[in-house]
C-alpha cells in the first residue's frame, strides 16, 4: 500500500521502539553510561541527520530539506570552520565570524587546548576540531587521520560511549553531503550528486587530504540544567565499516577525550504570552539562540475541544516546526532533536526545547511557527507548506 506524505514525515521525526533500536545497533549511535534523568513526562526526540534525498523523491525532500535562500557552506574568511560543522549548520560566512566573535564557536585553529587533546592509536589519530555551545547545545567535530578508508564505503566506531548520562546525544561520520537551496541533497561544494549502480547516493566521507570528519550533537535530558561549563567524556572505541547493518572491524584501538565545553548564553527571550489560535494553550516564552530554540507554554485554559489542526492528533501542544523572518520568508523545518513534556504534575506547564539544523538570528526571526497541517501535495508529487499551515506566534 503506498504510503501518505504524513505518515512518511511523522516517521522521519519520532522513530518506533523497534526501529530506534535497530538504527542503534547499525548505526554506532553514542550509549550513554547510566539512565538518563528526564523531567516528567518529557519524551525526546533523537537528532536527526540529514536525509539523503533527492530529485526521484520530491514527494518527501520538500518536507524535510527546506533550506533558506542565500546559505553558502565556504569557509570564512577570518575564522576556521570544520569540514564537518559545515555540513552541520550551513552558515554563511558572516554567520560563522560572528558565531566565534560572539565566543559561541571554539576551533582548533584558535584554542590550542583543543589541538593538544588530539589521541594517537595505531596511527589513527583522533582530534577534536571544533565546538559551537550555548546554553542547552554543543555541536563538536573530530578529525580523523590515518586512517585509510576504502572507497565506497562507510566509516564507523564499532562503540562511542559517554560518560555523561545528562546528555542526549547522537552522531556519525560526515557524508559530504548537505542540503541545497532548493531542498535537495547536493555534494558540500553545490555540485550535483551522483548515484552509484544501485542508485544509492555516493556520498564523501574523505577530504582532499584523505582526513575524516565525525560529527557529534549534545543536548541536555533537563532544560533546567546548562550545557555551558560541563565537561564531556567520550571514549570512541575500534574503527572500522558498516554496510546494511554490518558492522566490520579493521583495526583495535581507543580514543578517550575530556573536553571542556566551554561556550556562550547569547539567547534573546521574549515573553510572548500569546495564544495558539483558539486553543486556549498560551505560548508564554521563547527563548532563542543562533543553535536551539526553547519555549514554555501555559495549558490551564486549554480547550480539550479545540481544533490543533491535523498535524497533532497524538500532541498535547502543536510542534515548533520553523521561523517567520522579519522579510516575511519562512524557515523550515529547523528542528534537529530535543525534547518535550510536561513540567508539572498538573500538566497545565509544558515546554519543549529544540536543537536547530542551521544558524538564526533572533534579532531577524518575527514569529515563530508550530505546525497545524500536514504539506500540500503538488501535481508533479511534490509537497509544499503554506503559511495558513501554521499556527504563527509573533515575538514581539
Amino acid at each position: 500500500m503506498e504510503r501518505k506524505i504524513e505518515e512518511i514525515f511523522t516517521a522521519e521525526v519520532e522513530m518506533p521502539e523497534v526501529v530506534q533500536k535497530k538504527a542503534e545497533e547499525a548505526f554506532c549511535r553514542i550509549r550513554a553510561k547510566g539512565e538518563r534523568k528526564m523531567p516528567k513526562n518529557h519524551k525526546v526526540v533523537p537528532f536527526q541527520k540529514k536525509k539523503k534525498m533527492h530529485k526521484k523523491a520530491a514527494a518527501v525532500a520538500c518536507i524535510c530539506l527546506l533550506a533558506v535562500g542565500g546559505t553558502t557552506v565556504a569557509a570564512a574568511a577570518h575564522h576556521y570552520w570544520s569540514r564537518g560543522m559545515e555540513g552541520l549548520l550551513q552558515a554563511t560566512d558572516e554567520q560563522q565570524a560572528k558565531l566565534t566573535d560572539q565566543g559561541l564557536a571554539t576551533s582548533v585553529e584558535e584554542e590550542p587546548n583543543l589541538k593538544a587533546m588530539a589521541v594517537t592509536n595505531n596511527g589513527v589519530t583522533v582530534t577534536p576540531t571544533q565546538m559551537i555551545v550555548d546554553k542547552y547545545v554543543a555541536f563538536i567535530t573530530f578529525s580523523v587521520t590515518g586512517y585509510d578508508l576504502e572507497d565506497g564505503k562507510e566509516p564507523c566506531f564499532d562503540d562511542v560511549m559517554i560518560d555523561n548520562k545528562e546528555f542526549n546525544a547522537s552522531s556519525s561520520f560526515y557524508d559530504g553531503l548537505i542540503a541545497g537551496e532548493d531542498g535537495f541533497v547536493v555534494n558540500a561544494d553545490g555540485s550535483p550528486v551522483e548515484e552509484d549502480a544501485d542508485g544509492s547516493i555516493i556520498s564523501h566521507y574523505k577530504a582532499e587530504d584523505g582526513s575524516l570528519t565525525y560529527q557529534m550533537l549534545l543536548q541536555l535530558n533537563d532544560p533546567e540544567d546548562t550545557i555551558k561549563g560541563k565537561e564531556l567524556k567520550v571514549s570512541f572505541k575500534n574503527l572500522g565499516t558498516v554496510e546494511k547493518t554490518e558492522y566490520s572491524n579493521v583495526m583495535d584501538g581507543e580514543w578517550d577525550f575530556t573536553i571542556p565545553l566551554t561556550g556562550k548564553d547569547v539567547a534573546k527571550t521574549y515573553q510572548t504570552a500569546q495564544k495558539i489560535g483558539d486553543t486556549g494553550i498560551v505560548v508564554d516564552s521563547v527563548e532563542i539562540s543562533p543553535i536551539s530554540i526553547h519555549l514554555t507554554y501555559d495549558l490551564s485554559k486549554k480547550d480539550s475541544k479545540a481544533d490543533l489542526g491535523e498535524a497533532n492528533e497524538d500532541n498535547a501542544v502543536p510542534t515548533f516546526f520553523g521561523v517567520k523572518l522579519k522579510d516575511g520568508s519562512l524557515l523550515y523545518p529547523l528542528a534537529n532533536g530535543g525534547n518535550y513534556g510536561y513540567t508539572d504534575d498538573s500538566q497545565t506547564a509544558y515546554e519543549s526545547l529544540f536543537a536547530l539544523d542551521r544558524v538564526i538570528e533572533a534579532d531577524q526571526v518575527e514569529a515563530i511557527l508550530l505546525q497545524k497541517n500536514y504539506p500540500k501535495t503538488d501535481a508533479d508529487g511534490g509537497a509544499h507548506y503554506e503559511e495558513s499551515d501554521f499556527f504563527v506566534i509573533p515575538l514581539q
